[in-house]
């Protein structure tokens, strides 16, 4: 049957042709809009009729009815029939290539629009920037409802000496006094100022500096902060402006130095922020042992405030092109949230640079804040078919074969660390190198808008892949491979048919960094280029495991990356061993050789931010010499966080080599950080 919209009253004509719109877009069949529809044709009508609900939509076999009080309300429902029925997802902002040969309806379809989980729905991503995504999904956007965010006061006001913390009975440039009359004083004028500006954004969220001190000075003392516990002086200023501003709605944060809820009984318009950075991740957490003190903490803010916003992390900050698939876990995370009385949901993804699948997860994440007991796996293939037609199969299979993958596991996953975590949580090389293969092939024959949305995936994948080979050195899909007539290491060629494609792909795409540390992309390449391509692989001690006579850190125990000829760069949660307890003190049996004469070379990396310094001397001991060399007079930067120390041995025939790392005196509580130790035969 031809389609005729009848819309008899009139109301809803903006309504009426973002339906014809859409639905010309993804029909075969005519449309036509009158008051009146002929017998032989599918009926839709537009009624301004609701009384218990926002929105209701009722299906049979001869028409649909769509009911709602308001515009928005109703293209509220006109969205609901078009995802959740029709599978379609209407966005202006990006192109969409989904068709229907025929519009199949089920015979009988009646909703009634419901509450959404959340008063406050947002998933910060790029996507959640554009207003047609809000619209289609009702999530909120950061930028519009609050007048103030996160650890941004010194942003806003201008602080002067009076303003600023005594800690430990010292001045601190780095922490504010929330009893300050001159601070309370000066967020007020800021206050009066945002609302008069902008007034939508309603919110505004008061927060000590990003760090663990605590004001300690004789007023703040009075209000009952201690040294760990800011919380006294922060909630008596968050009453203080509630009660200035009772149409307004004021924030703190259980975190850091406020984790504690004050005594004293919060003002209505006051909340808490919850954020999730101490709890596990990527797991479910009323599963985990963390559950019974999440649940303690929200139960004591509770009984101070029914307004319980939750702060949780969607990506992966270190690796932002790791796909780090913890939907699913976020989907039960979420309904037992709400279950504990959580009002408020901002997940934070990234909105400056693309994450791996970050539009799928930004649509995800709006409909699990609207409905968190919606089947994932059918919205995994619902995106993907509206702007991946050709691929769509492929995505679809992958991502939820590792979001599948990764609930069925136990192990958390940060939003910091390692690719190991990712090996073990969820990835499997052969699936992602199969995934990325079949993409690749596909990628000539899709047309231009999906070869745009496919590239920011394939650069992603080859990410991930480069990443692995780096990762796992010598071992199977690793980096390097033996040749057998040589008897020697070599590099595997496959890796200059990522690195040089993906390159190229990244400046295209305009990636200006990595992640949240801002590694850029030039910089990546250029480690390739200093750590790996121009390598020399000869070292007799690859592939064997040292010996340890120290004490090693427990997250730091596999001391077989030391000669695994997977190299670090500036992450140190890759392929360095840190030490943190003893010197590290390892010995290496020497293989039987005709060489004596030596070079010894290892890596060492100095980031004071994460407490890791170089060594002040490293000892190298073989039979009964002993040689002391002084770091500094035997390294070379190679990178601005990477130094390589070498020295040429003179080593007796079957002899053992020991080498300590002596730490500096004054970071003896510090960590060093050592890579590959390599012994390279010296041409005679």
């Amino acid at each position: 049957l031809d389609i005729c919209i009848c819309n008899e009253s009139q109301v809803f004509m903006n309504e009426v042709k973002y339906l014809v719109k859409h639905l010309s877009a993804i029909s075969q069949k005519p449309i036509r809009v009158d008051s009146k529809c002929k017998d032989r044709e599918y009926k839709i009508f537009l009624i301004s009729n609701v009384d218990d609900a926002k929105y209701r939509i009722n299906v049979d076999q001869e028409s649909i009815i769509f009911e709602a009080a308001t515009n928005g309300n109703m293209r509220a429902a006109l969205n609901h029939f078009f995802v959740h029925v029709l599978g379609y997802v209407p966005y202006e902002f990006k192109k969409n290539a989904y068709k229907l040969e025929q519009i199949t309806l089920p015979e009988s379809y009646t909703y009634q629009s419901q509450e959404p989980a959340f008063e406050y729905r947002e998933p910060y991503f790029i996507e959640n920037y554009h207003e047609d995504f809000r619209q289609v999904h009702q999530t909120h956007l950061l930028d519009n409802s609050w007048g103030l965010w996160g650890h941004n006061i010194p942003k806003k006001i201008r602080l002067n000496g009076k303003m600023l913390a005594q800690v430990k009975g010292k001045p601190s440039d780095e922490q504010l006094c929330f009893s300050s009359p001159e601070l309370t004083q000066a967020m007020v004028h800021f206050i009066k100022k945002s609302v008069s500006e902008n007034p939508q954004a309603n919110k505004f969220m008061i927060l000590p500096q990003d760090n663990l001190e605590v004001c300690t000075c004789t007023n703040c003392q009075k209000l009952g902060n201690s040294d760990t516990n800011a919380s006294p002086a922060v909630f008596t200023l968050i009453n203080k402006l509630a009660s200035d501003f009772p149409e307004l709605n004021f924030y703190g944060a259980a975190y850091h130095t406020t984790k504690t809820a004050p005594e004293f009984s919060l003002k209505p318009n006051v909340g808490v922020m919850f954020t999730t950075m101490d709890y596990p991740k990527g797991v479910v957490m009323r599963e985990s042992k963390a559950a019974s003190k999440i649940s303690k903490d929200i139960s004591s803010w509770k009984q101070k405030t029914a307004d319980l916003f939750l702060w949780d992390y969607v990506i992966h900050f270190d690796q932002y092109l790791s796909t780090y698939p913890t939907v699913l876990a976020t989907q039960q995370n979420l309904q037992w949230f709400r279950e504990l009385g959580v009002t408020g949901v901002f997940l934070h993804g990234t909105e400056e640079m693309f994450a791996a699948f970050s539009d799928l997860k930004a649509f995800l994440y709006a409909e699990l804040l609207n409905n968190s007991h919606l089947d994932v796996k059918v919205l995994i293939q619902t995106y993907f078919n509206n702007f991946y037609p050709k691929s769509r199969q492929i995505l679809a299979d992958y991502y939820w074969s590792v979001e599948s993958k990764a609930m069925s596991n136990k192990y958390p996953l940060d939003i910091y660390g390692g690719w190991n975590q990712h090996l073990r949580k969820y990835l499997n090389i052969e699936n992602l190198s199969n995934t990325l293969d079949s993409l690749e092939k596909l990628y000539p024959y899709c047309q231009q808008h999906e070869q745009e949305n496919l590239q920011s995936i394939i650069l992603a994948l080859r990410f991930q892949r480069l990443e692995l080979m780096r990762l796992l050195g010598i071992k199977a899909h690793g980096l390097l491979q033996f040749n057998e007539q040589e008897q020697s290491w070599r590099l595997n060629d496959f890796y200059n048919n990522l690195l040089s494609p993906w390159f190229v792909s990244a400046k295209q795409f305009k990636i200006t960094h990595l992640n949240e540390s801002r590694l850029g992309v030039e910089e990546y390449f250029s480690l390739w280029e200093k750590r790996i391509m121009d390598h020399n692989w000869k070292s007799v001690l690859m592939g064997q495991k040292p010996e340890v006579l120290s004490k090693l850190d427990e997250d730091y125990a596999d001391v077989s990356m030391l000669t695994d000829g997977a190299l670090g760069f500036s992450d140190y949660f890759n392929n360095w061993l840190i030490a943190t307890q003893q010197p590290l003190h390892v010995r290496f049996a020497l293989p039987a050789s005709g060489a004596q004469s030596f070079k010894l070379e290892l890596s060492l990396l100095n980031l004071p931010k994460h407490r890791i310094h170089l060594p002040e001397t490293i000892t190298v001991k073989s039979g009964n010499q002993a040689i002391t060399y002084n770091i500094q007079a035997h390294i070379k930067q190679i990178d601005t966080f990477i130094f390589s120390f070498s020295v040429d041995l003179e080593i007796p025939l079957k002899q053992n080599l020991e080498l300590l790392f002596n730490k500096q005196k004054n970071h003896e509580r510090m960590s060093i950080a050592v890579d590959e130790i390599e012994l390279i035969p010296n041409k005679n």
